[in-house]
């Protein structure tokens, strides 16, 4: 399958008066739909962009989204990769088609089910299929055989360029001052985060980046996950792949680290992982080692401040750009800070010799 079937539309779609712009949209991608019989349903669950789904009165199931790119957003995502990578996943049958690109967004496939919650994600089937699909998306390599490097770190510095030196609004502005170390300070806790995760040698894979829950869906009647939004997908370390996941059980809107996944649960859930990621590169699931489970579990240790620091940085950058009513410089506080505490409290952990 090609990696570049889908339509190439060159027009927008307004994300506030988008109906006629969607309408429009599905002349090309649903033709035969009647416009009569077309339902529009706004998620309001996003924190970038707006996304529409949109279907027939009689078939739920049939739904394409709409998704209208959030003012500034290309500062942060790569828009060409997430259409690559979203591509990809649907090659391998991972997740939904991609129908068409237009100025401003993309429409694409509806993956039926239900969005993972704080207390689903830890439950059986869902953590193991989650451990278990992931393993598969690490497990996908690049076809033209190109070297697969981490972009953590490009990507994090870009960002800090990124990051505002000023807020216009004096109060926003001082409590920017009050609560973010200046940009000197985050520069060098950056290098000293690169030098020191080098060091613990985890693999570089295909990430997704943003296993937040409302990006996890589950469908109970097929007894399986798909991922959705790849906004963020790159080439990355496979233990901030899982760090990141686990920093999500705390949620966005209402940020709760007492949700952090215990220990013996990480321990079962890279277990899952580590049985699935040996049987797709050809080793037996059962030659799995409490050592290797213990090897794996203080890899995502060591990587769990440097995701509090990459969406701390996004918070930051948001803050500035953003048009959405969410407290961004707020959020940024919360995983900067978290950055710093979870840093003391791995920063002893060392590999065994």
């Amino acid at each position: 399958m090609s990696l570049k079937n889908y339509l190439q539309l060159h027009f927008d779609v307004d994300k506030v008066n988008y109906k006629p712009g969607v309408l429009n949209l599905l002349k090309h991608v649903k033709p035969l739909w009647k416009e009569p019989d077309i339902h529009l349903k706004v998620f309001t669950d996003g924190f970038t962009n707006t996304l529409v789904g949109v279907y027939t009165h009689d078939n739920f199931n049939s739904m394409v989204l709409v998704r209208i790119y959030g003012e500034k957003t290309e500062l942060l995502i790569n828009r060409n990769a997430e259409l690559h990578y979203m591509q990809m996943m649907h090659e391998y049958g991972y997740s939904p088609p991609v129908f068409a690109k237009f100025n401003n967004g993309l429409c694409y496939g509806f993956a039926p089910g239900e969005c993972v919650t704080a207390e689903t994600v830890r439950s059986e089937p869902i953590f193991p299929l989650v451990a278990q699909m992931l393993a598969k998306m690490h497990a996908i390599r690049p076809k033209d055989e190109q070297v697969m490097e981490s972009e953590l770190f490009t990507t994090l510095k870009e960002w800090l360029q990124l990051v505002p030196e000023r807020f216009d609004d004096p109060k926003k502005h001082q409590r920017y001052v009050d609560n973010i170390p200046n940009k000197v300070k985050l520069a060098e806790e950056l290098m000293e985060m690169e030098e020191t995760l080098q060091a613990f040698a985890s693999p570089v894979v295909l990430c997704h980046n943003d296993l937040l829950l409302n990006n996890i869906v589950y469908n109970k009647e097929k007894s399986k996950v798909t991922f959705i939004d790849y906004e963020y997908a790159a080439y990355n370390y496979q233990a901030f792949e899982i760090a990141n996941h686990f920093n999500e059980f705390a949620g966005v809107a209402e940020v709760d680290y007492s949700l952090y996944p215990e220990k013996e649960f990480q321990e079962k859930w890279c277990k899952e992982y580590l049985r699935q990621w040996f049987q797709v590169n050809g080793k037996d699931p059962a030659s799995v080692t409490a050592e290797d489970v213990s090897r794996l579990c203080l890899q995502v240790a060591k990587f769990t401040p440097i995701s509090h620091l990459f969406w701390g940085l996004w918070g930051l950058v948001q803050s500035f750009y953003s048009a959405i009513d969410f407290d961004y410089l707020g959020y940024g506080i919360i995983r900067i800070n978290e950055y710093f505490a979870t840093k003391e409290l791995y920063g002893h952990l060392k590999l065994p010799a």
